[in-house]
């Protein structure tokens, strides 16, 4: 039996010599400083995030760069029906495959609209990012402050991007902007050989990389079950052994108490003037605030910042321009437990509201249904950002680690698809159909009734319902 997947995760696996190899040919791409999302400084206080003080800031500054959208993951695939699939984005494949796309935004030309056809997008190697969302064009326009791309000229919206460099020497890379609510795949081209040639030689790399989890495209294997292509995880071996999961307090104190003291260090960086900040305990929740913030921690643990400020801006920010300052709010936020990627957002009156799922250890995190009502809670993150700075700043306030014992899931995908079948939760009385699946992912769970062991679930969307259902 192989070594647990997700222990595996936590101990950046040990590369094999080919991967050793690959690093040192593209190091100075990963080394060149190019930041694949955003340039902005992690050490800032969070009022200097953009730049300036956001209370008082009454325009974007000159040196303000729109970061490109994060995916939800990168797929890597190999061209021979197996895919790998990277939620941590720090790898090598995400570095690389956006440094790709950064130039693709910069010079790719178009090349032209098409059927969208999963098996041959999925035919040569390829990355992929993955979205949960259609992004729109305006998501694209002027990231990475690149104003003059062919891009956004020729899409609409997407929610998959595929990198292909080319089976051979004379292919040059195509960038794919897949739109599956439209079932059309926008197509570009970039010439660029030493690029391409690090595309296809991280790809291989990755190949030889052990896994105890690999992934089959739907729409290779059970095209007649899915509403579109969705990748789904294969246990390599009769059972996948992985770490749970507990949960922690990142606002409590070495003894496990959560105190005045010990939560001001972990917000502190949320007021302008952190020596200003007064506190007090009301029923259930600590309240700290100064002239213009304040922030609010329930006994439950939800965390909201609220900024009333009047703030005045010349003009009305873009869609991507809010985005990148809710994006840098959240990047700054030393106590969230893991990655943040964009799940939704909404435009009202001026304001743009953000809503960001989260990927913990290489998993997608996903509360109980009670527990989003209990706490009104429409994300697991939700930034507002208005005029220019984040207005409304709400979250989930808690942290992970893995646990001192390993789990065994041993119900796969088909096992946990029958189960619901089973329980007769998916069909219609009316229709006589079975709903096609949007996306089934393994994902932990966090059942806060048992907060010694977050296990990882099987999580399925299935026409408008969402299904847990249990790895053994």
């Amino acid at each position: 039996m192989t070594l647990s997947y997700t222990l595996r995760k936590l101990t950046r696996m040990v590369f094999s010599k080919n991967t050793l190899i690959f690093l040192l040919l593209i190091s100075a791409v990963y080394l060149s400083g190019v930041l694949w999302f955003e340039r902005i400084s992690s050490n800032r206080n969070f009022f200097y995030t953009i730049a300036g003080t956001i209370g008082q800031m009454q325009a974007l500054p000159a040196d303000f760069e729109q970061p490109f959208v994060e995916p939800m993951r990168i797929v890597t695939g190999f061209g021979n029906r197996s895919y790998s699939v990277d939620y941590l984005t720090d790898g090598m494949a995400a570095h690389i495959s956006l440094t790709a796309l950064r130039a693709a935004i910069s010079e790719a030309e178009y090349s032209h609209t098409g059927e969208l056809n999963w098996p041959e997008l999925l035919e040569p190697a390829v990355y992929l990012l993955e979205y949960p969302l259609r992004i729109p064009r305006e998501l694209v326009a002027g990231a990475w402050g690149i104003r003059n791309s062919q891009i956004p000229r020729h899409i609409s919206a997407f929610d998959t991007i595929v990198i292909s460099p080319g089976i051979t020497s004379a292919d040059g890379i195509t960038f794919t902007f897949t739109d599956s609510a439209e079932a059309l795949a926008h197509h570009f081209t970039l010439d660029n050989d030493a690029l391409r040639s690090d595309l296809r030689n991280s790809i291989v790399s990755a190949q030889h990389q052990e896994t105890d989890i690999h992934f089959s495209a739907s729409s290779e294997v059970a095209a007649h079950m899915f509403a579109g292509n969705a990748f789904i995880p294969i246990f390599s071996g009769d059972i996948l052994t992985y770490i749970p999961l507990r949960v922690t307090n990142p606002y409590a104190n070495a003894g496990g108490d959560v105190l005045i003291s010990s939560i001001i260090p972990r917000i502190s960086a949320m007021f302008e003037t952190p020596a200003a900040i007064t506190s007090k305990v009301n029923p259930g929740e600590f309240i700290f605030s100064d002239e213009h913030t304040v922030v609010r921690l329930s006994a439950d643990n939800i965390l909201e910042y609220s900024n009333y400020r009047t703030h005045r801006q010349p003009r009305a920010l873009t869609l991507g321009e809010a985005y990148g300052v809710a994006r840098a709010f959240i990047r700054n936020d030393a106590q969230l437990p893991g990655r943040a990627y964009l799940t939704d957002f909404t435009e009202y009156d001026g304001t743009f509201t953000f809503h960001f799922g989260l990927a913990v250890y290489d998993f997608p995190l996903v509360i109980p249904p009670q527990l989003a009502r209990t706490h009104d809670l429409s994300a697991l993150i939700e930034v507002s950002v208005r005029v220019g700075v984040v207005a409304n700043y709400r979250k989930l306030g808690i942290g992970f680690e893995p646990s001192n014992t390993a789990q065994i899931a041993d119900i796969g995908f088909f096992s946990a698809y029958d189960r619901i079948l089973d329980y007769g939760a998916v069909g219609s009385a009316v229709t006589g159909r079975t709903p096609y699946i949007n996306s089934a992912d393994l994902a932990f769970y966090a059942d806060l009734s048992n907060p010694n062991e977050i296990n990882l679930v099987w999580y399925f969307r299935i026409d408008s319902a969402r299904y847990i259902v249990p790895t053994r």
